[in-house]
């Protein structure tokens, strides 16, 4: 059995390590300082070595919890919010606190939530453990100058919804009827701009079904965002037709 966050020592994964049979075909490495223990539809496991310097950028990256076992780590932290902007068809972000450094102490999990954008620096001998909890619910990335606090780029935290944007664009092309189908469903989304993305695909094959989509988003969708620029169309259909 591979290490957990919660049990896992650096004499554990020492034995992990030195079988690299059991583990080989199944963990990856994201660079040169990372490697992905355990991956799951719901939670990755991911273990990190120094020396790590402070970037200048914090991102949040959560939920997500954090577990040093071995050196110094140091966090920059930075609490922020998101908002609605533009008559609530776009959303900003804003910091509600100024940049804050931790200093973390050996086996004394941290937990972080998903509006803390943070960013690190550990020493040479720094060895930690983060496991990641995937939730479509949270899975926008914000990136904070440090100097300033201000938010610089958005992004989405996953590679698959990334992914999703290319596919979309492949959907709006074809012209079977299952593809129409998975726009239909991606449209549905509760990821503002994955979910324009596919109404805008549905425009492209088929610009009534697109119109009647609108209408019905306007006032049912997951998404804040997407209702209110579905009803801003429709508002702004309505003037024109009169």
């Amino acid at each position: 059995m591979g290490p957990d966050f919660d049990t896992a020592s650096l004499s554990h994964l020492k034995t992990f390590f030195a079988r690299p049979e059991q583990w080989a075909a199944r963990n990856f490495s994201l660079s040169k300082n990372s490697f992905v223990l355990a991956d799951s539809c719901s939670q990755r496991l991911v273990l990190y070595k120094g020396p790590v310097a402070f970037s200048g950028k914090l991102k949040n990256i959560g939920p997500l919890r954090l577990r040093l076992l071995r050196g110094e780590l140091q966090l920059q932290t930075l609490t922020f919010a998101t908002h609605t902007v533009n008559n609530g068809t776009s959303r900003g972000h804003t910091a509600a606190t100024s940049v804050e450094i931790k200093n973390l102490s050996a086996e004394q999990p941290l937990l972080l939530d998903h509006w803390t954008a943070i960013d690190f620096s550990a020493s040479a001998d720094a060895v930690w453990l983060m496991e990641f909890a995937k939730s479509p619910q949270y899975a926008t990335c914000v990136t904070f100058d440090a100097a300033s606090a201000r938010p610089e780029r958005v992004s989405l935290l996953y590679h698959s919804h990334s992914r999703l944007f290319n596919y979309i664009e492949v959907l709006a092309r074809s012209a079977c009827e299952h593809s129409q189908l998975a726009l239909l469903k991606l449209a549905e989304s509760s990821l503002d701009e994955l979910a324009w993305r596919a109404i805008e695909g549905l425009h492209h094959r088929s610009p009534a079904l697109a119109t009647r989509q609108i209408h019905k988003f306007a006032t049912a969708h997951p998404s804040e965002v997407v209702r209110n620029r579905c009803a801003a169309l429709v508002r702004q259909v309505g003037v024109q037709g009169v």
